[in-house]
């Protein structure tokens, strides 16, 4: 009984990432400066310290982004 119980238990963990994966997830879209997404992205990533980055941003527009979709980068 406990093997059949674990394996119904597996069956009901694969059927509801199934269904997950396949539902539409509900967007929160936040308003993101592109230069912010960037500086955020660079700053996060795993840039060995021989490699100097400079950036010279100078973009005026926003996006309009969920920030859980992309990764949570950012937090406003």
């Amino acid at each position: 009984m406990e093997r059949a119980e674990r394996n119904i238990q597996r069956c009901d963990t694969i059927i509801k990432e199934l269904l997950d994966f396949t539902r539409l997830p509900k967007l929160c879209l936040e308003t993101v400066q592109i230069n912010d997404l960037i500086r955020e992205a660079i700053e996060e990533s795993n840039i060995h310290e021989t490699i100097e980055v400079r950036l010279k941003l100078d973009a005026t527009h926003a996006l309009h982004i969920d920030i859980e979709q992309t990764g949570g980068a950012l937090s406003t």
